[in-house]
């Protein structure tokens, strides 16, 4: 089953155990022989109905078959190559699944290049199907003697197929008149059908998953609001206004079947799963991961101690440090002022403080956006999290009292809160809890801990809860701030591009070169980013810092670095964040300037504002001071004149 692991979209699971925790509205599979098995393949998404109408006797064609095992396997739809069948055509409903089946050796045409998609498919047609979804993941399977009375009359290209999945107890036969009869050629219903991918994803994925679900007495609409509301972002670094859309489609848990890796973000993380292997840990998770290089047993300690998740714990710090990297994993001196309090430790203060000790803060705890750096190590030193392990196990007695311990239990609770929309909520990142989701079911995979290991997972239900929130893309993605919209601009650079929505990680976005000077009129901002219309009508995006407003609308940053040191004096406690990667620091605001130490800043790196002069910034980070081209910097907090 090697393939398992290169397939991180599937998960682990025993539907057997999916079906008797989630409540299902009137059917007619009701009370059917094959109930539980439709059910759980329904309920992951596999078989569809129409209102409740799931029609266990009707036939399955060719065509639905190989749906059912493209959507079992969770295998990414690729339509991009020609059809290899003269009669799958483009535009019907089963294209797409058909094509991709084909490309990855599910399905197989007749010797005059037909698939005939929309023909019944028969009992020894769906019995090759599945052994080939069988190799696909790379299941060994061998071949028991077939007892069947009419053994003789299956085909010899599917003789071999059926006694493997013989072999596996997918396939038993029918009883009739009290002998067993496999019936090769008759048309499989969809009870048949769901039966035996049932059985299928049994043999695939042995592991057990207790599904609750809660309903949560909000409106879905009201939660969108609330939430679109607290500034939720795009990005990682915290810098970019989501929209509603992109808010809506994580919040909905409808969006992530139970076969998804995102669906761990529903995982009760209150427990230890107990006899985790510290060497698996050590060698398979936290290998070359910075500071927590083989920090595994302080990780299991601090499940044990708090009745935590490990895994959580770990691909939580993992996130937080950076891969163990940051500035708050590796240890940021405090010292005590004249009035007992923590102060993060500068060149310009340390002959001030006593005390000084170096923290060590692995959850981000404290960390707040104005400057991270600062927060997080002040609040490590009051909490006397002076090693690396005193962090770890520390941080998590912290996690357990303010959030899973408070019913805040998963990612997505620490997350969405839906019992309190908009409060208290662990991250403003809209991703934060798939992404840990991810993360969480990889390493339990990694070192086989989902062996045997039952897991609950709760779900949250909204009042009015679409059926499915779409992905949005490009622009969609982001929330369209109007307070300046119908000021007039120029851009300042000789050359800016103009693009279609405010990034610069792909060149796909450009829509075009704007020259210096060229007139525009505001149409919103996110992020530092303004939406522009030229008076040509064409709109996009370009990054602030390129622009100048006219009537000083916006200090930007052009006009700070025309401003004195003394007149900056009235934007003390100015913060911004990085822009791009591997920002160099200088001794002085010069591009001949020394590097200092050679330190290189990443993207969405916190930083204080010291200084302006002609063009750079005197920027403090968490450890260290120094210079940097404006253009580098985006200002959180400078207010519109």
């Amino acid at each position: 089953m090697k393939r398992i692991l290169m397939f991180l979209t599937i998960i682990c699971l025993s539907l057997s155990f999916i079906s008797p925790n989630i409540s299902h509205a009137a059917s007619d599979i009701d009370g059917h022989w094959a109930e539980k098995e439709m059910r759980a393949i329904i309920d992951e998404g596999i078989m569809k109905g129409y209102q409740g109408n799931y029609r266990p006797g009707d036939t399955v064609t060719r065509a639905e078959f190989a749906a059912f095992l493209v959507r079992s396997l969770n295998i990414p739809i690729d339509s991009s190559q020609t059809t290899p069948y003269t009669d799958v055509i483009p535009g019907e409903w089963y294209y797409s699944e058909v094509i991709t089946a084909s490309n990855n050796n599910l399905i197989q045409g007749n010797d005059k290049g037909l698939f005939e998609p929309e023909r019944e498919i028969t009992r020894q047609e769906m019995a090759v199907m599945i052994v080939n979804a069988l190799d696909f993941m790379e299941v060994d399977s061998i071949k028991s003697p077939l007892n069947f009375e009419d053994h003789t009359k299956i085909d010899s290209w599917a003789y071999s197929a059926v006694q493997k999945l013989v072999s596996h107890k997918i396939i038993e036969g029918k009883p009739i008149n009290g002998k067993l009869y496999f019936a090769p050629n008759d048309d499989s219903t969809r009870a048949e059908a769901a039966t035996l991918i049932y059985k299928m994803l049994n043999i695939l994925f042995p592991n057990s998953k207790n599904i609750v679900t809660a309903s949560v007495g909000r409106d879905f609409s009201e939660v969108v609001n609330l939430q679109s509301n607290v500034s939720p972002k795009v990005d990682g670094a915290g810098i970019f206004t989501a929209s509603k859309k992109l808010v809506a489609y994580y919040l909905n848990p409808n969006n992530f079947s139970v076969s998804s890796p995102e669906f761990f973000q529903y995982l009760d993380l209150s427990k230890s799963l107990g006899a985790i292997d510290v060497n698996e840990v050590n060698n398979k998770i936290l290998s070359n991961k910075g500071i927590l290089t083989n920090t595994g047993q302080a990780f299991i300690n601090a499940s044990l101690n708090y009745g935590i998740n490990e895994f959580y714990l770990i691909s939580h710090a993992l996130h937080e440090t950076g891969n163990g990297s940051s500035a708050l994993a590796k240890g940021i001196e405090v010292g005590l002022d004249k009035n007992g309090n923590p102060v993060r430790v500068t060149s310009e203060n340390r002959s001030t403080l006593t005390d000084i000790k170096k923290t060590y803060n692995m959850y981000g705890i404290g960390a707040i956006d104005k400057d991270p750096n600062k927060y997080g190590a002040e609040r490590a030193y009051r909490e006397g999290w002076f090693t690396v392990e005193k962090a770890i196990i520390g941080g998590a007695k912290f996690v357990k009292e303010r959030y899973i311990g408070a019913g805040q239990n998963t990612l997505y609770k620490m997350r969405w809160n839906p019992d309190a929309p908009a409060t208290h909520q662990y991250a403003t990142h809209v991703m934060w809890s798939v992404i840990q989701a991810k993360n969480i079911k990889f390493m339990m995979e990694k070192t086989n801990s989902l062996d045997n290991t039952a897991l609950t997972f709760e779900i949250p239900v909204y009042n009015n809860q679409p059926d499915y929130s779409p992905l949005p893309t490009g622009e969609a993605m982001y929330a369209i701030d109007t307070k300046l919209a119908g000021e007039k601009g120029r851009t300042t650079p000789d050359s800016l591009n103009l693009r279609s929505y405010p990034s610069t990680a792909t060149k796909e976005n450009i829509i075009t070169a704007l020259p210096k000077g060229t007139p525009f009129t505001v149409v919103g901002e996110n992020g530092g980013w303004y939406k522009i219309k030229q008076q040509n009508g064409v709109e996009g995006w370009v990054a602030g810092w390129y622009i100048q407003l006219d009537k000083d609308m916006k200090i930007s940053s052009a006009s700070l670095a025309e401003d004195s040191a003394e007149e900056y004096e009235e934007y003390t406690g100015v913060y911004g964040k990085t822009t791009v990667k591997n920002i160099k620091l200088k001794t002085e605001p010069s591009s001949s300037g020394t590097l200092i130490k050679n330190i290189e800043l990443p993207i969405g790196t916190e930083v204080e504002i010291l200084e302006a002069f002609e063009g750079w910034y005197k920027i403090r980070t968490s450890n260290d001071i120094g210079w940097v081209s404006n253009n580098t910097i985006h200002l959180n907090n400078l207010s519109q004149n």
